[in-house]
């Protein structure tokens, strides 16, 4: 049963109606697209809007479009959908990874890219994919803007959107010269439908190496390791990742055991996304 006795329903036609919408609401409007963690908070009572604003009629807002210039992936594409695009095309590997990794078959189904981003939830499998791939989001409304990814998540549950904002897509760059591997390890508690103890996506390039870290900081926590990558990351690397992440206990692992299984599950992520691009003949 939803908790919402007092909540009113707006469905826009077209996206320049969203913004327009957003605005006149004020900040007790909730933008709903997959809604699989809005329904949630509304059942249990958390955090309930006055305003929902479903924007899942727009059909414009549902293809994701590969091109020259990247991945757009709008705000209606459904993660499993997301994930059949980017293996037909055999790109964005760590992205497609994480996406098989939230929850289950049916909420992938269901959930969008666009609101795990907008969720803003530290422990998000897609957001770590995102920022190694180096992801931009599309924000509409009074003043459209393209934003990077890392700048875009200011801290749990928390954006940097403004009144009137609201996230219309999120691009990829297309793939850099000689292209790259890319893979995302997440440890969990089970198999299937729970949330990263510590999840880590890395990509190995030309441009060197980046590594992005779920659960094991208010944000997403991003490394930049510029030069030649090998087949084994640096030995400093374990040093490197203490200094940058900052764990927190809680119901579902300890502080020191997150600290102590992001450098493995590092290494892991590594080796994987190394396979890829000695695969490709980029190594």
């Amino acid at each position: 049963m939803l908790v919402a006795p007092d909540l009113s329903y707006h469905r826009p036609s077209d996206p320049g109606a969203v913004g327009e919408l957003l605005l006149a609401l004020g900040p007790e409007a909730r933008l709903l697209a997959g809604g699989t963690d809005l329904v949630v908070q509304l059942r249990q009572g958390r955090d309930v809007p006055r305003h929902l604003v479903d924007v899942g009629g727009i059909d414009t807002l549902v293809d994701v479009e590969v091109g020259p210039a990247g991945v757009r992936i709008p705000a209606n594409a459904r993660i499993a959908d997301v994930v059949r695009v980017l293996r037909r095309n055999a790109s964005h590997e760590a992205l497609s990874e994480a996406g098989v990794c939230v929850g289950s078959m049916q909420i992938q189904n269901r959930a969008t890219i666009v609101g795990n981003v907008c969720n803003a939830s530290p422990a998000a499998d897609t957001v770590p994919a995102l920022l190694v791939h180096g992801a931009v989001v599309e924000v509409a409304g009074p003043q459209p803007r393209l934003e990077p990814l890392e700048t875009f998540l200011r801290g749990p549950g928390r954006t940097s959107l403004g009144p009137g904002e609201w996230v219309s897509a999120v691009q990829l760059p297309p793939p850099s010269p000689g292209r790259g591997g890319s893979a995302y390890v997440k440890l969990g508690r089970t198999r299937g439908v729970d949330l990263a103890l510590v999840g880590v996506a890395c990509r190995l390039g030309a441009e060197g190496a980046r590594l992005a870290f779920a659960s094991v900081g208010p944000t997403a926590v991003l490394l930049d390791l510029p030069g030649d990558v090998a087949a084994e990351p640096p030995e400093e690397l374990g040093d490197v990742i203490a200094t940058r992440i900052h764990p927190i206990d809680d119901v579902r692992a300890s502080a020191a055991y997150r600290a102590g299984m992001a450098v493995p599950l590092a290494r892991e992520a590594w080796s994987a996304a190394y396979a890829r691009l000695r695969s490709l003949g980029a190594g």
